[in-house]
Formats: C-alpha cells, structure tokens, sequence
C-alpha cells in the first residue's frame, strides 16, 4: 500500500510542479516553494520531501529528522566538503537543489519507517528551525509534556514567536501530529 502512494506521489509531485511553473510563467515569475508530506497507515508512515521543509519526529529518548535538506549546503556536508557548522553559516544555504516549480522535473525524496506510540512528528520550512536548537524542540514538543491539542497549539505559538524575536527572515510555519 505505502509502495503505491510513493508512485502515486511521484505523479501529484509532477502535476503541482507543473501547475506551479504555469502559473509563475503567467504572472511573469518564478516560484520555487518546497513541500513536505506525511501520510499514517495503521502502523507506518511514508513521507515525500521535496527542497528542505523537514519533518522530525519527537519521542521520549529524543528528537529524530526524518528528512534530508534537497539544499546545495546539504549536498556539501554529505560530500564531506563543509562541515556543518560551515553549511549553517555559508552565504549559499538557502539555495535548493529541488523545489517545485523552479524546474522542469521535480524528484521527491521517499522515505518509511514505523509509527511510534505517543511520539510528536513535526513538520516546519526552514525559518522555523534556524533560530530555534534541536534540545528547543525536544523539550517544546516533549510527547510527555505536550498530551493536548491546546498544549501543541501553545509550544507552536511560543517557538514561533521566538524564532521572530530572534529576528529570523524567513517565512515561518509549523505543523505537529501526536500519535497515540
């Protein structure tokens, strides 16, 4: 089942890239925005991924990316070319290797794994993590501490305003699903 909504995504992915790059093309503009998505059944998931929106999953023992960055910095580090500390600072980390709309083709990443028990999956473009540490969201989003959806909506709240009294640029936006 997950096997075909990967191939099922493949062609979604082509059709918005497509739907993107007209609409741009119209108003005489180029749109590159990324998109992450991640679909449950029964006890999986299956995530598309596509430029370096992320999605993270939160347990108790700690906090996992489940993604990878489609970014040039990325792509760097992975080469052992840069370190991260350098991809975090270098003038090129926002430039994408894949977006939708930007190219002809787009090839979203696939990834699957096993839905864990009371566990937190957050979904966030790039402004939302830039300003705010990886412990930030361990503890913001700790599955033993954040139980209702008031109590998510708050710890969104909170990083978000945070992120822009650490003055971040980008845009910023956040999503979380807490499974049972």
């Amino acid at each position: 089942m997950l096997k075909e909504v990967g191939i099922q995504w493949d062609v979604l992915a082509s059709r918005l890239n497509e739907c993107i790059r007209t609409n741009g093309a119209a108003q005489g503009i180029r749109l590159g925005p990324t998109a992450t998505v991640i679909l449950f059944y029964q006890d999986q998931y299956i995530i598309m991924n596509i430029g370096d929106t992320r999605i993270y999953e939160i347990t108790g023992e700690g906090i996992t990316q489940l993604t990878e960055d489609q970014s040039f910095v990325n792509r760097e580090v992975k080469e052992g070319r840069m370190t991260e500390e350098e991809a975090r600072m270098d003038e090129r980390r926002n430039i994408l290797l894949q977006c939708i709309g930007a190219s002809p083709s787009v090839y979203p990443d696939t990834y699957t794994g096993t839905t864990k028990r009371d566990a937190i999956y957050m979904l966030c473009v790039d402004g939302f993590r830039h300003e705010i540490s990886s412990e930030e969201f361990a503890y913001y989003f700790s599955p033993q501490l954040v139980y209702t959806k008031k109590e998510m909506k708050k710890s969104c709240a909170y990083l978000i305003s945070e992120n822009m009294r650490r003055h971040e640029q980008d845009n910023i936006t956040v999503g979380v699903i807490r499974t049972s």
